[in-house]
């Protein structure tokens, strides 16, 4: 099952490998559900430079939770990986306006805070991934521009909404059984728990695992979720195996439109990061 956004990215890691591929510089979409892992992944030969977050014309860009906590505030989950610090504007509102928010639903309910508040989270939740620019399109032509200029090419809308979302590590209880029934089922060419909270799975490098990305195992939604760098040696492919939420929470979600035609001097700023 292909994630929100995948068919952008294979088409924008296409264009980028047609039009500024080198001997050296290469563009590998990343292939995960893993949201902690942006989507474009730049190489120089081995070694891994930065990332590209690909961005269709209209996409989500970020999200974090909110607890509604003795039913007359909310508060910052403990399982968002955004610092609580980031949030605490945006959260003031909500609670300043609680009796608007506090019966939140799947259908969206507008945030109108100041757009500086929403792009500084924004460019700083991708800053922590590695992220140095991203690629959308525009009037259908695709655009690229540095990380720092987000505000200048989409417009930003804050929503609160319930969503079935997210992914974790799976438990420390069912690794082994876990371990055990990826070994009777997919052919693997290794397979370890490491430091007793990850289980990694090597397959032969050109593997495809097509529709078997996905798998339930004991109830749980189970997924396999690319790794950048190969844990069992260049011949294999990596994956960490990760298991998707099946909470309903209610999150701040940022949804984005592109608005802007490409800049040269972004596109310029973009070829000497490859030099």
């Amino acid at each position: 099952m292909a994630k929100p956004g995948e068919h952008f990215e294979e088409k924008a890691t296409q264009f980028l490998n047609q039009n500024f591929s080198t001997d050296n510089i290469s563009f590998l979409k990343t292939e995960t559900l893993d949201s902690s892992i942006s989507d474009i992944l730049v190489k120089n030969g081995n070694s891994s430079l930065f990332y590209i977050e690909a961005k269709d014309s209209r996409a989500q860009s970020g999200q974090f939770v909110l607890h509604l906590e003795d039913n007359d505030k909310f508060v910052f989950s403990s399982k968002n990986t955004s610092p609580e610090y980031e949030a605490r504007e945006i959260i003031n509102y909500i609670n300043k306006n609680l009796s608007t928010y506090i019966n939140v639903r799947q259908r969206k309910i507008d945030v109108p805070i100041d757009l500086e508040i929403s792009k500084k989270w924004i460019i700083n939740h991708y800053r922590k991934q590695n992220v140095k620019f991203v690629i959308t399109k525009y009037n259908d032509e695709f655009v690229i521009f540095p990380i720092e200029k987000f505000g200048d090419y989409f417009d930003i809308e804050t929503n609160f909404r319930r969503k079935k979302s997210g992914s974790h590590n799976l438990k420390k209880s069912s690794l082994k059984k876990t371990k055990n029934f990826i070994k009777e089922n997919f052919p693997v060419v290794n397979i370890q728990i490491v430091d007793d909270t990850d289980l990694l799975v090597a397959f032969q490098k050109n593997f495809d695992l097509a529709e078997n990305k996905r798998f339930l195992f004991e109830g749980d939604l189970l997924f396999f979720s690319k790794q950048d760098t190969s844990f069992f040696g260049d011949e294999t492919t990596t994956f960490k195996i990760r298991r998707l939420s099946k909470t309903n929470n209610a999150n701040i979600i940022f949804s984005i439109s592109s608005k802007q035609k490409q800049q040269k001097e972004d596109l310029l700023l973009f070829k000497n990061s490859l030099i």
